[in-house]
């Protein structure tokens, strides 16, 4: 039996901590415009039925020149009507077949939205694009690192199937989706709970970013080399855990470009350091009413502050979380963003 595509069993417009991700993700994109304007850019990305990645980059930042790549081929005319705009290219095929077909002339933001965990074709798609995309363009990818859960025996399961320990069922996973060799001594031993899986996941994202960048610049006049600036790493869950890394290929030459897009001012910035920890988008459980009662006393400041004998029902950390998020936070009317 096939395995059911994701856009079939999750709705991608009703995930919050997903569309609060989206719009920081808005929120950053927009300072690419110290490279050129934003309508020049293309987007490439993973649309799935509901393109709701491609609606608000077109309406948002005004790109009109977009990709999506989808991989169940089967269901072509779905897509095809789905399809929210005329200048919604689609392609069909596999990612690492499709990527080395496309165009990278253009300045890119590309967004490696998987729903699935980290494997060897998508760092096989982070190589194609490292070693391709233009200086200014922005790399994102998102990938599944909910902890795989060891699955119950039962009175069918076989007499000599003996049952083996939580951190070798998760390691022999593991393995089924990566290469051993890849994996990092101080991560063997781990049984990749929690959120280890996501920082194995990470080092493996970023380690395979800079082994393609050496190999692009070994090979590359010295004054074509890049280097990639990350800006981004998230931790979110709506039902799954999920990590996304994002950051810039910058040309040498055009790093005084970078330094003036200024993203240090933006407050869910990561800029990579080894004492930085990736920024949790918590989805903090309030009802509409409390939230429209937090907006009034938002942003804080000016005598504005949580300390306030109207919000002491309220959970105290549900309003923190609010009040760190509420710029991004959905619209009770919106179906897209």
């Amino acid at each position: 039996m096939s395995k059911q595509p994701s856009y079939e069993r999750i709705n991608y417009r009703l995930r919050i901590a997903k569309s609060i991700e989206r719009k920081m993700i808005i929120e950053s994109a927009r300072r690419l415009a110290t490279f050129s304007h934003l309508v020049d850019y293309s987007y490439v990305g993973f649309g799935s039925l509901y393109f709701a990645d491609f609606v608000v980059f077109h309406r948002l930042l005004g790109i009109s020149d977009m990709t999506s790549i989808e991989k169940e081929e089967r269901d072509q005319e779905r897509f095809l009507f789905n399809r929210p705009f005329g200048c919604v290219k689609i392609e069909f095929g596999d990612s690492n077949s499709v990527l080395p077909l496309l165009p990278w002339k253009k300045r890119t933001i590309v967004w490696l939205d998987y729903d699935g965990h980290l494997d060897e074709e998508a760092l096989q798609d982070i190589r194609i694009l490292v070693t391709s995309l233009p200086s200014g363009s922005l790399l994102l990818c998102s990938v599944n690192c909910h902890p795989d859960k060891q699955p119950e025996r039962n009175d069918s399961s076989p007499a000599d199937s003996a049952k083996i320990s939580l951190r070798d069922y998760r390691h022999n996973r593991l393995a089924t989706r990566l290469n051993k060799e890849r994996i990092p001594a101080e991560f063997r031993n781990s049984n990749l709970g929690n959120w280890n899986l996501a920082g194995l996941y990470y080092r493996l994202i970023t380690d395979q970013i800079q082994a393609c960048i050496q190999d692009r610049n070994a090979s590359s006049d010295p004054a074509t080399k890049v280097g990639f600036h990350q800006i981004l790493r998230f931790h979110y869950e709506d039902g799954a855990k999920m990590l996304t890394v994002g950051g810039l290929l910058v040309a040498d030459q055009e790093l005084p470009l970078f330094d003036k897009c200024n993203f240090e001012n933006l407050e869910f910035i990561r800029r990579g350091r080894l004492d930085e920890s990736a920024y949790e988008i918590a989805n903090p459980c309030l009802t509409p009413k409390e939230i429209k009662l937090l907006d009034t006393y938002l942003p804080l400041g000016d005598g504005r502050s949580l300390s306030n004998d109207a919000l002491k029902m309220l959970p105290s950390e549900a309003c923190q979380r609010y009040s760190e998020i509420y710029k991004y936070y959905p619209l009770l009317a919106e179906t897209d963003l």
